[in-house]
């Protein structure tokens, strides 16, 4: 039996770990290789059972194939890691990273720099303390084969459980998701009504797979819009990428443009989605802190003290949820020359662009000169057909290059017929003039609803936002009137308040980060009736 050789909490050592690290005498290195895989137990490997080691001559460690296992990492093995150390190693073919050493190992995780879920040991496993312990060959607790650990780490967030109670209790006012009270323009069901007719015996294009991009017809339509609304033209063919939704867009142009352990800084607060879609590619967030007292501005100077030698990515959403800031023209254009100075790609979110009230809403693609924008939009919120998953994201032809790579090996392409009728309603000009009618009657419900909200004690800090469909509500006086116990934050407590005593509801703040603790998110997106409704509730 091997002897034990770290402290107690280390678990069952792996034989002399000082041997297994110093010794360069291969074949003083594979004889003690060969007895950690004899108690380490390959699940799997041929001549292998559970409880009984691989027959002489099939060890791998015998064969010198744990020489192949990178030098960190076998430095960290451990009983239970060995057969995770070599099947990570023999099927992904990954060598960590120039400056891995700093980071935690990625036996058992995303890769390097992997921060989903909980916080992160250095003892080799490199999974979320929350995830239990993972046995030889990846089998869990109960016998069954684990699923990944960072997404069992995962909880849902706090919209989706509390818009999930709303839908199993009808009496419930659910002012937690922006979906628009109006459906896709007339042009889209009627092209989709065509190319979704009775089938003849013969396939028609439409039902096969659609160009990898997108169809010309959409790309080339949404290179109209950017003409019309931004003045910049863009090449169908070469700047553009459909994709499934905005949500699409955006993992694949994180995916694209950084490695494994590469950082993305983003406000605080920001969109919920944000954080586990990046930390789940095996990337970093980073939050810089933003303030109610300047309209939540992310400012140049709190970004570039928070730059490391790993930074990539600057993340912008404007028209902004859940905080509706509309970040201008000028300030985008500052982010443009930062992230060139500083090697980095800005990533705009636009999805809300045609929902700025005041303030005119201006796009990455239009501001940046260097080849470092890339915008992420989508058909979801402008023709209220969130639905249907038509998004796209914008960028230089060597960036739309890899995007485009990366959406085929993952989602081969979005639906064909679907695109179709989204170029038809793109290009409609009556589209466009409800539209235009539908952000109005959004702005006009929204000011009246929230100029009531504010009459309500404790809530005169409300106020109508930039762009957006959202209200992020200052509540801490109202907790303070209403007497609402706290124990973790403000806009926690609060939301479950209004959701238990007055059948509204809505997302705390601290969903979107701590600068929004004191906060809750109303939308205001839906029909009048229901907010009139809400207000009634909220004043009783």
């Amino acid at each position: 039996m091997l002897r034990r050789r770290g402290r107690p909490d280390q678990g069952k050592a792996v034989g002399d770990r000082r041997l297994l690290r110093h010794d360069d005498r291969p074949d003083r290195r594979n004889a003690l290789d060969h007895r950690l895989c004899r108690q380490a137990v390959l699940v799997g490997r041929p001549g292998g059972t559970p409880g009984r080691p691989p027959g002489p001559g099939r060890c791998p460690a015998a064969r010198g194939e744990l020489r192949k296992v990178p030098l960190r990492l076998r430095h960290a093995l451990s009983e239970e890691a060995c057969g995770e150390a070599l099947h990570l190693d023999q099927r992904r073919q990954r060598r960590p990273a120039a400056g891995a050493d700093d980071r935690p190992c990625p036996v058992g995780g995303l890769g390097p720099g992997t921060r989903t879920g909980g916080a992160l040991g250095r003892d080799g496993r490199n999974r979320p303390e929350s995830a239990g312990p993972r046995l030889p060959g990846h089998i869990d607790g109960e016998g069954r084969p684990a699923v990944n650990g960072a997404l069992s780490a995962l909880a849902p967030h706090s919209s989706k459980r509390i818009s999930e109670y709303a839908q199993r209790h009808p009496e419930t006012i659910d002012l937690t998701v922006g979906l628009p009270s109006f459906g896709p323009p007339r042009s889209f069901g009627e092209r989709l009504a065509v190319l979704s007719g009775s089938p003849g015996e013969s396939a028609r294009p439409e039902d096969h797979y659609a160009h990898s991009r997108g169809t010309i017809e959409l790309r080339t339509a949404i290179a109209q819009v950017y003409r019309s609304e931004q003045g910049i033209d863009l090449d169908p063919d070469t700047q553009l990428l459909v994709t499934n939704g905005a949500a699409g867009a955006l993992w694949t142009a994180v995916l694209t443009v950084t490695d494994p352990g590469d950082e993305v800084l983003l406000a605080d607060p920001a969109y919920m989605i944000y954080p586990p879609m990046i930390e789940l590619l095996g990337r970093r967030v980073v939050r810089v802190p933003t303030s109610a007292a300047d309209g939540f501005t992310l400012h140049v100077p709190d970004l570039r003290k928070h730059l490391t030698k790993r930074s990539r990515i600057v993340l912008v959403n404007s028209p902004g949820n859940p905080t509706g800031r509309v970040t201008g023209g000028s300030e985008l254009a500052d982010l443009c020359t930062f992230a060139a100075d500083h090697g980095l790609y800005v990533i705009h979110d636009e999805v809300l662009d045609r929902f700025a009230y005041g303030i005119e809403h201006r796009s990455v693609a239009a501001l940046d000169h260097h080849g470092h924008g890339i915008t992420v939009n989508s058909l979801s919120k402008r023709f209220g057909m969130s639905g249907w998953r038509i998004g796209w994201m914008t960028g230089s032809p060597a960036v739309i290059t890899e995007a485009a790579k990366a959406h085929t090996f993952f989602m081969l392409a979005v639906s064909h017929a679907v695109q179709l009728a989204a170029a038809a309603a793109l290009r409609d000009p009556e589209a466009d003039g409800e539209l235009t009618v539908h952000a109005a009657k959004t702005r006009r419900h929204g000011e009246r609803f929230l100029a009531d909200v504010a009459q309500l004690p404790g809530l005169a800090r409300t106020e109508f936002p930039d762009g957006g469909f959202y209200a992020f509500v200052d509540v801490g006086e109202f907790a303070r009137l209403r007497g609402i116990h706290v124990e973790d934050s403000t806009g926690s407590a609060v939301a479950e308040y209004l959701l238990h005593e007055c059948g509204v509801a809505v997302v705390p703040g601290s969903a979107f980060g701590r600068a929004g603790e004191r906060f809750i998110r109303m939308s205001f997106a839906g029909d009048p009736g229901q907010l009139d409704r809400a207000l009634e509730r909220l004043t009783g």
